[in-house]
């Protein structure tokens, strides 16, 4: 929602922005898709048309967020366990 065109009416390019996002999250989010990508790099197989705007698109995602390696997992874990986040986490499953 932080790119979303409705939260950002001063940006003229909100909106393409936010359509680059979700093509490049389409392909990502399905496995199927994901992996012909990796496989041959080749985007006309995923039925985009444009595979420059992809392209900009993943690479604007992925300088948003970083790639997830298994040494941040197991920092989070570290300050998670015992944690007040931790506490209020299951306070609010048990509520449920």
């Amino acid at each position: 929602m932080q790119f979303h065109p409705d939260k950002n009416p001063d940006d003229p390019t909100a909106k393409e922005k936010f359509q680059q996002l979700n093509e490049a999250y389409r392909i990502l989010i399905d496995e199927d898709s994901r992996r012909l990508y990796d496989q041959t790099g080749d985007l006309d197989a995923t039925d985009l048309s444009d595979v420059k705007r992809f392209v900009d698109a993943y690479k604007y995602y992925r300088k948003l967020y970083k790639r997830v390696e298994i040494r941040d997992i197991e920092d989070f874990a570290k300050q998670y366990r015992g944690s007040a986040e931790e506490e209020e986490d299951l306070d609010n499953y048990i509520e449920e």
